[in-house]
């Protein structure tokens, strides 16, 4: 990510949500029985989280197509 800033003097930040996105799948499928035992509210609590860290980056996608700017460099 450093390395495309200093290149486009543009920062990713979809990537980050993307990245986070993968941390709780992956927590969601290595602990699923632990989680689905225990308390079903972290279960939701972890979907919601995904949802919105989903529609972020479909918003961020967006504006960045409606509203990009040229670099004068």
């Amino acid at each position: 990510m450093t390395g495309i800033y200093f290149k486009t003097h543009k920062m990713p930040v979809i990537f980050l949500i993307f990245i986070a996105i993968m941390a709780i799948t992956r927590f969601l499928v290595i602990d699923m029985k632990s989680l689905m035992a225990n308390d079903k509210f972290n279960l939701l609590i972890m979907v919601v989280s995904i949802l919105i860290l989903s529609t972020a980056a479909g918003v961020l996608k967006f504006t960045e197509k409606k509203y990009q700017t040229q670099n004068e460099y």
